[in-house]
């Protein structure tokens, strides 16, 4: 009789195989604001508010604008005398924002793993190879840098609203999306696109930005047909709208942003792209493409950039690592092995506040304006 050689192990199997599409570690929190930044980049390489920037150079950026003339310039007669004279007005473009998130793998915990752990991932730019298990474990770090960026960006634009042109200022208006079925045309969707007309957005770019119950309404458009009045709002579009839930907590509830195409552009920074990314010996610096969790009006995959700093510590050495239950950095001796460093300095641009005359009729406007929903 063959001798028992002891108990089986557990069968170890990935959480992510059983729930796919639930798996936790996988999911991202929609950040709305962030995709429409990302979608509407100056198309042009010479608009392009990074310079270069995105090739690791820290070239100071200005931009470059005059004021339109109003109608109360003009003159009725018919003389040689001048008006006035062009003046430029010029602007800074200065990225203020940075998110970083550092992972470290012991080497013998890689060894330990099947071979399809230390397989090589070729991406980034330059284009090197890293081990497929640091490439799953960026996966886990997405949600958390894209809602940094999210909830930074929502927090900065929450006092960047320009002015409406509609109200005279640039505090949150309340829209109501009623309940009755007559025809009120100073409510709803239709008081938010006149508005867009009155502050002169250019016909079928707006985008909407937000959650709640605006949300909601979005969600029941493709089961609406006419109401009683007659009116059927799903074809009442000229807009898209990007579902974000940390807007909540940075704008107000029920309160979405609505912007003009392009108005607030977003400054796209990487310091280890181009001549400054490489193989260094200690060190490897370059780029990786990071995918959203949410495609884009043309069916492709939202996706953003990021720094990397691949470092391999070839002796124990002493690292600072952030501990949850002290709640601060404190000192640990960590063994051989390797980590990973993912950043992105960043920010956003919003039209200069003067860029309309104070005489003109859109004074203040920047080409964002900012409405709190209500359903009664």
């Amino acid at each position: 009789m063959n001798p028992i050689k002891g108990m089986a192990q557990a069968l170890l199997i990935y959480a992510k195989l059983l729930f796919t599409t639930q798996y936790a570690g996988h999911k991202v929190t929609p950040p709305g604001y962030l995709t429409y930044l990302l979608n509407n980049r100056a198309k042009l390489s010479e608009a392009d508010l990074s310079g270069d920037k995105r090739n690791g150079h820290m070239v100071p950026v200005k931009v470059r604008y005059k004021q339109r003339i109003t109608p109360d310039e003009i003159t009725s007669s018919d003389d040689c005398y001048i008006e006035g004279k062009p003046v430029w007005k010029e602007t800074s473009v200065t990225p203020d924002m940075f998110a970083k998130y550092a992972f470290y793998i012991p080497n013998n915990l890689i060894k330990q793993y099947a071979n399809e752990a230390s397989n090589l991932v070729k991406m980034g730019d330059p284009s090197k190879g890293i081990m497929n298990e640091f490439w799953e474990h960026i996966v886990y770090v997405v949600n958390g840098m894209v809602g940094k960026m999210d909830q930074d960006l929502l927090t900065k634009q929450a006092l960047n609203f320009g002015v409406n042109q509609v109200t005279g200022v640039n505090t949150s208006t309340t829209v109501n999306f009623p309940l009755a079925t007559t025809n009120n045309l100073s409510t709803g969707i239709t008081k938010i696109l006149s508005d867009a007309m009155a502050n002169e957005f250019a016909p079928g770019s707006i985008d909407i930005v937000g959650s709640g119950l605006f949300n909601a309404y979005e969600l029941q458009q493709i089961a609406k047909s006419a109401d009683q009045a007659g009116l059927n709002t799903a074809a009442l579009r000229g807009y898209s709208f990007n579902h974000d839930l940390y807007a909540q907590s940075k704008w107000g509830a029920n309160q979405i942003g609505v912007f003009e195409k392009g108005a607030v552009q977003f400054l796209d920074i990487n310091e280890n792209a181009g001549n400054f990314g490489g193989d260094f010996g200690t060190a490897w610096l370059g780029t990786l493409d990071i995918p959203l969790a949410m495609t884009n009006a043309d069916g492709s995959l939202a996706s953003i950039k990021l720094d990397a700093h691949l470092k391999f510590m070839d002796c124990p050495t002493d690292v600072l690592v952030f501990d949850s239950g002290y709640g601060d950095y404190v000192s640990e001796n960590l063994g051989k092995g390797f980590y990973l460093i993912l950043s992105k300095p960043y920010g956003q641009f919003n039209m200069p506040s003067d860029s309309y005359q104070t005489s003109d009729r859109l004074t203040g406007n920047n080409g964002s304006l900012r409405y709190t929903i209500t359903n009664v």
